[in-house]
């Protein structure tokens, strides 16, 4: 009987750390391999993915980004090329800097109190402006959304450093993984994951890439999943003393 109790003991813990381990990811084609004319000059992402481009302040700029097989990691096939060189260019150089949003959002009418994980792949080659001129930022970001559509919480990660540090790590265009953890407050019906380049401009050739691939946003385990890891581990403490 002991041996019993301890092995269902033993396979409620496995499921519920199998549990855990096997989050589900909340978007839609984290890979980004699924392309297609989204108004951009070139292919981007698929919806729901969106994109989003401005040039010197003007919306529904259309050269801001594209996905490109050199920007892959996940083996899919391809990821997405941040165009900052387009911004004020040797070419034409009153064009304006460029800044682009891209982003996809989850529906999460229960959100609020939930916390959230987003991890993805950056990378960026030693010419990216983003590196090198001032004022410009690249961000990874959770948003949470209200029923109007209004930014009512988050949290914002710049990437610059990070991306510094990854220049010569030896990965194609020096991709490096990042993570950035946020809770939802109340009110919160959308969470949106985020990647905002600002102010890209043309720096200097060759090797100004900004890249990202391969995203992942899951709900972080909640307390009651861990009381239920806790709850099967000291069971399984309490029969092997009884057992003694």
């Amino acid at each position: 009987m002991k041996r019993l109790l301890t092995l269902f003991v033993v396979l409620g813990l496995v499921a519920c750390v199998a549990g855990v381990a096997s989050a589900q990811n909340l978007l839609v084609d984290g890979g980004m391999n699924s392309v297609g004319a989204n108004g951009q000059l070139g292919n981007t992402p698929n919806p729901p993915w969106q994109l989003a481009a401005s040039q010197g302040g003007v919306a529904g700029f259309n050269d801001g980004a594209a996905s490109e097989g050199f920007a892959d990691v996940d083996g899919g096939g391809f990821g997405l090329f941040f165009k900052a060189f387009v911004g004020n260019p040797p070419w034409n150089p009153e064009a304006g800097a460029v800044d682009v949003d891209f982003f996809q959002d989850v529906a999460a009418p229960d959100a609020a109190g939930m916390t959230y994980k987003l991890h993805g792949w950056f990378g960026a080659e030693a010419n990216y402006s983003g590196l090198n001129t001032p004022g410009a930022q690249s961000l990874f970001a959770i948003d949470f959304l209200d029923a109007g559509n209004a930014v009512i919480g988050g949290t914002e990660l710049d990437l610059e450093p990070g991306l510094a540090a990854n220049i010569g790590n030896g990965n194609p265009v020096n991709y490096g993984e990042f993570w950035i953890t946020a809770t939802a407050p109340l009110g919160t019906t959308t969470v949106r994951a985020r990647a905002t380049m600002l102010d890209g401009a043309f720096f200097q050739d060759p090797g100004q890439a900004f890249v990202t691939d391969f995203w992942t946003l899951v709900k972080v385990p909640e307390p009651a999943s861990l009381s239920l890891i806790g709850l099967a581990a000291l069971g399984l403490v309490g029969i092997r003393r009884r057992s003694k």
